[in-house]
Order: structure tokens, then sequence, then C-alpha cells
């Protein structure tokens, strides 16, 4: 799900043929071309948001979101992370690249733009 989310590409898209699909498409990008299958969306916003340096924080927090979704979508399901590791990884990415907006004194939420922005709905 994640990687359908960062490429805003179903794993049936017309794009995935003979033998290829979304996780092999996003295997052959990554590590140096990952920004090639990256939703143009996420790319055009942090470029829109004219913050020094957004784009370049949107480049590395798409690259590590990248490393948990190929980890989630091993073939062999033994190599899987636990879902409380990927919950922890992806907290961990948005505290460090600083994607947080506090909603209550004793809450928060990551907000990663165009990709995992919350909105307070309480």
């Amino acid at each position: 799900m994640l990687l359908e989310m960062i490429t805003r590409k179903r794993p049936t898209s017309s794009l995935f043929l003979d033998g290829l699909d979304l996780r092999k498409w996003v295997v052959s990008a990554f590590p140096n071309d990952i920004m090639d299958v990256i939703d143009i969306t996420l790319k055009q916003q942090a470029s829109i948001g004219g913050l020094v340096g957004s784009v370049e924080r949107v480049e590395q927090c798409c690259y590590r979101l990248v490393q948990v979704a190929l980890l989630c979508t091993e073939e062999n399901p033994h190599e899987r992370p636990l879902m409380s590791s990927v919950v922890s990884k992806l907290l961990s990415i948005s505290r460090e690249l600083r994607f947080e907006a506090p909603l209550s004194k004793h809450k928060e939420r990551a907000t990663i733009p165009g990709l995992c922005e919350s909105s307070d709905q309480s």
C-alpha cells in the first residue's frame, strides 16, 4: 500500500507487463533514480511550498519511505518487518525530517506533504 501511495500507481497498472510489477519497477529505480518513480504531485507540492530545502526534504523522505515499503513487500513473508517496527520507522522518518504537526497537548501526528498529511477531524 505504501508503494502505491508514494508512486500513485496501482499494482494492476498497464505499465506492468511481462512479469514487471510495482515492486520490481520501484526496485529498478532504487536508490539512484528513486525520484523517477515518485508521484509527480509530491514533487510539485514540494516545489510549490517554496520553503528552503523542502524539495530536498521530500526527496529524503521519499527515499526513506521507499526503503520501508520495500521491506514490507519482501517476497518472503518471514523477511517482512512487524507492523510495530514499520510504525516506529515511519514515526522516526517524520520526526527526523520534522514533518510533525501537534494536534493537542497529548498527541502528535506526522504530516508528510501530499502523502501523509493529517487533518484534525476531532
